[in-house]
């Protein structure tokens, strides 16, 4: 072979592994997670750290004219990005199986273990990039290798991904979306018009999480009396023997925003777990369809949970700030992002769902006066963990992960996650009070609020198995309802969500439907549409 052919060869060689080692963290924590999110969801992130390689990588030529080196020290730069916080775990996971985790909890959590494992990486970074740059010989060999790696890889994520998409019943969620579409348009009939004088405004609160008084006395030694006292006071009804329909928030808001039972997702298979049907169930719901046909005006907050972050409404309220969702949290995890946010004190993502918190709280009720009636809808991530408020609303900040899965591990153990949730649940039912005020004194329009939990707490909550949770702790919710004009007529102390919406468009809007018995599902986290009833297994005192 001659040496013409040789170079020929080696100008078509195409390098491709600093894009896919950059793309794999991303697309591999999406593939883990598919049963809960869609593509669309992570797409930005996608689309940011793409770029992020490129512009590192091309950055690289610049300063190093030597074939193949920009691209591998572009690969080493990405790979200690992203593999920094699963490194992190594993010595803990190690000092936790030697018995050390206890009195060597400094090497991997708090000040001293964010500036020891920056140092390293930075060092590791900066070692193997001097070792390169100083290399003499020709690099081809190791980029072949690192190409074949890369394609390897993210192969391997791909093939899992098209793995699952095939398993689930494409044919059949079509067909379920396309009916639930077609289904929803509703047309006011003359009589049901303005039916009873001035149309309310109708606030839905959800707290996630957010258990019954007993639950919150009984678990987590939380006492609520004070909010109670409260609302009796403002002629609130407390239904204090309300249970969840369903143990997960998706499945939960579908169910209540749709005034129904999800058993025509049955259908789709107990093996499936594509959540799009759910999606489509909370974006496009019932209740709104109804209620903009009686000339409501939908408001909306941004939701860092993408799955009940309805974009769709009249008003979709955000910060001005990028609203990072759950998904993009846990992307950060894996870097050393929120250790370097820690050592330079700037904002941490406890810092932004803080804040995102707090927006909503400030801009729960609308300031400026409105010819149309409102429908308000605020799903607020508290008292759910993480937990990022003191019982008086001081800031809280943890060198621990960031992240909204419940569990006693993320909240550095059983008496933090019981303290934690209930200074929160403190926090919550302190700093609800004055919107509330706002709402039934300052309100121009008469009003109707509902507060209400999608599920209980989840200290002793095993997604996978019916078994080992603790059902009335997940299932008992709180639940208070303020109807402008106090008729609780139709209300009872075991009402459940999905009974809410069916009560209050019969009373309000001279609908017709009838009251469904209160039944609870739970649902195993793989199999969101094999729901097991669970409504006679509730009981009253709790499990230990």
């Amino acid at each position: 072979m001659d040496k013409k052919f040789i170079t020929s060869r080696k100008r078509r060689y195409i390098l491709i592994y600093p894009i896919f080692f950059a793309l794999f963290p991303a697309l591999s924590l999406y593939v883990y997670n598919l049963q809960q999110m869609q593509f669309s969801e992570v797409v930005w992130s996608i689309l940011l750290i793409f770029m992020s390689a490129l512009l590192i990588w091309f950055g690289l030529q610049r300063l190093v004219r030597v074939p193949h080196k920009p691209a591998i020290i572009t690969t080493i730069f990405i790979i200690f990005f992203f593999s920094y916080g699963h490194v992190i775990r594993a010595a803990s996971y190690l000092l936790n199986a030697l018995g050390m985790l206890s009195t060597r909890q400094n090497l991997v959590r708090g000040e001293f273990a964010d500036v020891l494992w920056l140092l390293i990486c930075t060092g590791m970074i900066i070692f193997f990039t001097f070792v390169i740059v100083k290399y003499q010989k020709d690099l081809e060999f190791a980029s072949q290798v690192l190409n074949v790696c890369s394609i390897v890889a993210l192969s391997t994520v791909l093939f899992n991904w098209i793995l699952f998409e095939y398993r689930q019943p494409a044919d059949k969620i079509q067909k379920f979306i396309t009916q639930w579409i077609s289904s929803l348009p509703y047309k006011v009939s003359s009589n049901t018009i303005n039916p009873q004088g001035t149309l309310p405004d109708i606030y839905y609160i959800i707290l996630d999480g957010m258990g019954s008084e007993d639950v919150l006395k009984d678990y987590y030694q939380a006492n609520i009396s004070k909010f109670h006292t409260y609302l009796a006071q403002k002629g609130f009804y407390i239904a204090d023997q309300s249970r969840s329909n369903y143990a997960w928030t998706e499945l939960s808001l579908a169910s209540s925003l749709n005034f129904m039972y999800l058993d025509g997702l049955r259908s789709l298979g107990p093996d499936t777990s594509d959540i799009t049907p759910l999606e489509i169930m909370v974006e496009k719901n019932l209740l709104f369809n109804i209620l903009r046909a009686h000339g409501y005006r939908i408001i909306t907050f941004s939701d860092e949970y993408p799955l009940t972050n309805i974009t769709s409404a009249d008003a979709y309220l955000a910060p001005q700030r990028w609203v990072i969702n759950a998904f993009q949290y846990e992307l950060i995890n894996t870097t050393p992002l929120p250790a370097l946010f820690r050592v330079l004190s700037s904002k941490t993502p406890y810092d932004f769902h803080r804040d995102h918190v707090l927006f909503m709280f400030e801009n729960l009720v609308p300031t400026q006066k409105r010819e149309q009636p409102s429908f308000i809808f605020a799903h607020f991530m508290v008292p759910h963990p993480p937990f990022v408020f003191g019982s008086h609303g001081e800031s809280l900040s943890s060198d621990a992960e960031f992240s909204f899965n419940f569990g006693i591990d993320k909240a550095g153990g059983k008496d933090k996650y019981i303290a934690g949730y209930r200074d929160q649940v403190d926090f919550v039912t302190t700093r609800i009070m004055p919107e509330l005020d706002k709402i039934l004194v300052n309100s121009s329009r008469p009003a109707l609020v509902i507060i209400q939990g999608d599920h209980g707490p989840g200290l002793n909550l095993d997604w996978n198995s019916l078994d080992n949770t603790d059902l009335n702790e997940r299932m008992s919710i709180f639940n208070a309802y303020y109807f402008f004009d106090k008729n609780y007529r139709h209300l009872s102390p075991d009402i459940s969500p999905v009974n809410t919406f069916r009560v209050i468009l019969n009373q309000y809007f001279d609908m017709e439907l009838p009251l469904l018995a209160n039944k609870s599902y739970f649902t195993r986290v793989y199999r969101p549409y094999d729901f097991i009833e669970v409504t006679g297994r509730l009981i009253k005192e709790p499990v230990r």
